[in-house]
């Protein structure tokens, strides 16, 4: 696949990740280019927001994080998870979260002036 896996640990584990990363970034590029977004989502995961931080600043576009349920909520609970992630997520020009308490978790990491949202998950039944 184009995401690696985020890294587990060790130097090693570290290293690889940067070597697969670089890699999904170089080939994602071109397609990117030649349509390029106005702006790229990244759910708050350690591969998908280190990809799109760096292709948005390859591209010269901005880039949006998100933190949705079970998942985000273990990445932030993570103080070492959220240490790595937080340089990232502070040159985000926006954050989303589907909860208020998401949204306030997510709020020491992210720039001042950078939007904010609430984005409940679902969509509304048809009537």
């Amino acid at each position: 696949g184009l995401c690696p896996s985020a890294p587990t640990g060790g130097a090693i584990s570290r290293a690889r990740f940067a070597v697969e990363g670089r890699w999904a970034v170089h080939r994602w590029l071109p397609e990117l280019r030649e349509n390029l977004p106005d702006v790229i989502h990244a759910h708050l995961s350690f591969p998908a927001v280190w990809i799109a931080s760096r292709a948005a600043q390859a591209l010269g576009v901005p880039w949006v994080v998100h933190a949705l349920g079970g998942p985000a909520d273990r990445v932030l609970s993570s103080a070492r998870g959220m240490r790595d992630l937080g340089k990232l997520i502070g040159a985000a020009s926006g954050a989303s979260a589907s909860s208020e308490r998401g949204l306030r978790a997510l709020e020491p990491w992210i720039r001042p002036g950078a939007a904010r949202a609430v984005i409940p998950p679902g969509v509304d039944p048809v009537e």
